[in-house]
């Protein structure tokens, strides 16, 4: 989108949140615009706003897991994350211990100071009640990591 489409969005959005405070989708979208303008502080605040509005709002705490991954700042909480990276599944084919086809998934948690744990790989997608389940039992601290990095 270019600076106009993006400002009539904003209004848009920005006019939602009139109506309706909690509308998460429009918190959701003003955080994306707001990071894409290198926001991240605000964009985190609004996607906190969205999931805390919506608590099943993947959307809003996938971002909210990526910018902390890439050092945003944050209370001491968790932030779950499912994703697939393209280095990892690269590594797994080289290694033998991925077949074409298939794909790498990973459920992670974000937390604090940068702490990082990895909760689960999957050799396919996790159906959406498997990820939610998973995910569920790390908040609750009932799901023990498989791998964890801390940065010094």
């Amino acid at each position: 989108m270019n600076d106009k489409q993006d400002g009539e969005a904003l209004k848009l959005f920005n006019r939602a949140i009139q109506l309706d405070p909690r509308h998460a989708k429009a918190l959701f979208k003003i955080g994306v615009l707001r990071a894409s303008k290198g926001e991240a502080a605000k964009a985190m605040e609004l996607w906190r706003r969205a999931v805390k509005a919506d608590p099943r709002y993947v959307a809003a705490h996938y971002n909210m897991g990526q910018a902390l991954q890439l050092g945003g700042k944050h209370e001491d909480e968790i932030e779950i994350s499912l994703g697939s990276y393209a280095a990892t599944n690269a590594f797994a084919r080289q290694s033998g211990t991925l077949k074409r086809g298939q794909r790498l998934y990973h459920l992670d948690g974000y937390f604090e100071g940068g702490k990082h744990h990895t909760y689960r790989m999957f050799k396919a997608a996790p159906s959406y009640a498997e990820a939610r389940s998973l995910a569920i039992q790390a908040i609750e601290g009932k799901l023990k990591p498989t791998s964890s990095t801390t940065p010094r």
